[in-house]
């Protein structure tokens, strides 16, 4: 089996063209380079270099073994990685959530994030799906806007998400010190289109004229809700994460019911001693 070290010096050799500047840039003597280079050949039983006085270069082969010994120590570093990255996988506490301001919390409060396994921005899940994936492994916690209570699996209750309105300071409605759905007919809202069961929520209310005007990038929603005067939805989570980005804008909170989901921590049974450290530091960063 060829030694790395050895690839290694011929990869090094070839980028900087001479034993000295090889020898320098991994830290051994001359001799040594000049014995590996050497030896190198010897195993593999073809020639690598032309050798003249005070000059070393490589042959067509050698030229062709560089690029194998840069592609052999790359497939390592590579083999490396990913199974590093993979074993590293198996050991995190994989979640998900119905909602995003749960993630989002976690993503900027929790103190080891290095550990949890989150799903994608736009990947929530479904009411429906989240006892199937916890029972199958497939998880092993949910963020759940219901409690379940099975042989199985238990809820602990977390909190309460509250949806706010953001408003132009200058409109009628800012006068106001709460909101209902039944206020904002006839409005126009900015609102970001991955917000999980939100969404559903905000549509079911049926509000005469209210229409969602929704994107798909973070970036320009941004944007919009910054240089314009739309209204737009923010949660005590969000404002709790972001207290300055509502800064222009007066702030109501939305007191109807579907207005505030309840969060449950669901999870196995079997698991609630692995993730105890992580239930309890949850609950002490959720906004209270």
């Amino acid at each position: 089996m060829l030694d790395n070290d050895l690839l290694e010096q011929l990869v090094t050799f070839a980028d900087l063209g001479t034993v000295s500047a090889t020898a320098k840039k991994l830290l051994v003597s001359q001799p040594s380079i000049t014995r590996g280079l050497q030896k190198l050949e010897e195993e593999l039983g073809v020639k690598l270099f032309d050798r003249q006085a005070n000059k070393l270069s490589l042959t067509k082969t050698g030229t062709l073994a560089v690029q194998e010994a840069r592609s052999l120590l790359q497939a390592q570093a590579d083999f490396i990685k990913n199974l590093q990255a993979f074993d590293q996988k198996q050991n995190k506490i994989k979640i998900a959530s119905v909602a995003p301001g749960p993630l989002l919390l976690l993503s900027e409060r929790y103190s080891q994030p290095n550990q949890l396994s989150l799903p994608e921005e736009e990947d929530f899940i479904k009411s429906d799906q989240i006892q199937d994936l916890l029972e199958r492994q497939q998880l092993d916690l949910v963020f759940s806007n219901q409690e379940i209570q099975t042989d199985k699996l238990e809820s602990l209750y977390l909190g309460q998400e509250q949806l706010f309105v953001n408003l132009d300071p200058f409109t009628a409605l800012a006068a106001k010190q709460s909101l209902h759905f039944q206020d904002l007919k006839n409005m126009n809202f900015i609102v970001q289109e991955a917000i999980g069961i939100w969404r559903q929520i905000i549509e079911e209310a049926e509000i005469p004229g209210l229409k969602f005007l929704y994107q798909t990038d973070d970036q320009a929603f941004s944007v919009i809700t910054s240089y314009s005067n739309f209204p737009y939805f923010t949660s005590n989570l969000t404002l709790a994460l972001e207290p300055d980005r509502s800064k222009d804008r007066k702030v109501l909170p939305l007191m109807d019911e579907r207005a505030k989901l309840d969060f449950y921590l669901t999870y196995p049974k079997e698991k609630k001693a692995k993730l105890a450290n992580f239930i309890k530091e949850v609950q002490t960063i959720w906004p209270r």
